[in-house]
Parts: structure tokens; C-alpha cells; sequence
């Protein structure tokens, strides 16, 4: 899978189609649950130029603001939603699930 890094966070994104993820812990551990501002998060007309859906920006806010693209069952039309890792996507007949890497 490719593997994409965002250009104003350096953070790096994995797009997936997958919809599984596992996360390893020690046997005897809690997993601490990690709150909203721990999460890494991208925007959602960032994530879609780094998937290759749209080329530019003004592509992003027409495919957006046009109803095309479903965040977690939902029609999202901001521009700037922060996507965390779990949230689902829908473009058109395509469906990707947000993986922090």
C-alpha cells in the first residue's frame, strides 16, 4: 500500500482499502483509551489529493461541496473535516478507511 505524507504536518498517512486493523498490547496492560487530541488527524481535501482522487484543491471543493463524498455513512461537505484513523470514506463507488501509519 502506498504510503502518502502530508506536506504541511509531515505526518505520514497509509491508504487502505482494508477495513481491519490490529493493535498489539502487553498481556497484563489496559489500553488506555487515546483521546480526540492525541489522534493524528488530516484534512479531507488533503486526503483526497494524496489518494489521487482529485489533482488540486478547487477539484477537492467541487467533488466535496457536491455531495459525492460520505465521511462514516454521512455526506460531508467541509472542506477542512479532520479525518482520525477509523473514520470510513466513500467517493463516488469507492471506499477508504483512514489508517494512521
Amino acid at each position: 500500500m502506498p504510503i502518502e505524507t502530508s506536506a504541511t504536518t509531515g505526518r505520514s498517512w497509509q491508504l487502505s482499502n482494508s477495513s481491519s486493523a490490529t493493535t498489539m498490547t502487553e498481556p497484563d496492560s489496559e489500553p488506555e483509551p487515546e483521546s480526540k487530541s492525541n489522534q493524528s488527524t488530516i484534512c479531507l481535501d488533503d486526503y483526497l489529493k494524496a489518494c489521487g482522487i482529485v489533482e488540486t484543491g478547487g477539484q477537492a471543493k467541487v467533488v466535496i461541496q457536491t455531495g459525492r463524498v460520505r465521511l462514516n455513512g454521512v455526506v460531508e461537505t467541509r472542506r477542512r473535516k479532520k479525518l482520525v484513523a477509523g473514520d470510513v470514506l466513500h467517493v463516488d463507488n469507492m471506499r477508504f478507511v483512514i489508517e494512521e501509519d
